[in-house]
């Protein structure tokens, strides 16, 4: 056998070389294919993740269009007691938001967190403005509705990145596009 290996190969050394060369192209080929299968099972985590995603971010983007749209229909007092109330709704969604977003990654986490971070300034102004123990006068909750209401149209705006600039019914009117908040 070793006289036929000699002869197809030039000599064991050859026969060596040769199989470790095609061990290593072997091993090569297992290696790329590896890598392919986890860059798609990235992508699949990623989609998967976006998918959960945007539902949460359409539902408070609604919410804050809502929010900034009513701070023109209702008087300071009302619209800021009506927030109060539905602060831990639109918090707990921008949370689930912004978690998600954190596995998306890029644009979107960064639209979740900086929407977030304008929310919690919008929180801010509603529970001052709502809190009798502060005395506000009708001039300072007036002016904490009108800060609170831009801030909740500047978190829809945020959000864009992620839910796009689909309508959105807010109030029984027709969708508001992108920049009409």
């Amino acid at each position: 056998m070793a006289f036929l290996a000699g002869r197809m190969w030039g000599s064991n050394s050859d026969a060596a070389t040769w199989l470790t060369a095609l061990a290593t192209a072997l091993l090569t080929v297992i290696a790329a294919v590896q890598v392919i299968r986890e860059v798609a099972h990235g992508r699949e985590t990623k989609d998967a993740a976006r998918h959960k995603l945007l539902p949460h971010a359409w539902l408070a983007r609604r919410n804050c269009l809502a929010a900034a749209d009513e701070a023109k229909q209702f008087g300071c007092r009302e619209w800021l007691l009506r927030n109060v109330r539905s602060l831990d709704t639109v918090e707990e969604r921008l949370v689930a938001v912004a978690s998600l977003a954190a596995e998306v990654g890029g644009a979107e986490a960064s639209a979740a967190h900086g929407a977030l971070k304008t929310f919690l300034k919008a929180a801010d102004i509603v529970v001052k403005g709502a809190d009798e123990r502060l005395g506000y006068s009708t001039e300072q909750m007036t002016t904490a509705r009108d800060e609170a209401g831009l801030l909740y149209a500047e978190v829809a705006k945020q959000l864009e990145p992620i839910t796009g600039s689909v309508g959105i019914a807010v109030g029984g009117r027709p969708g508001i596009a992108k920049g009409g908040a």
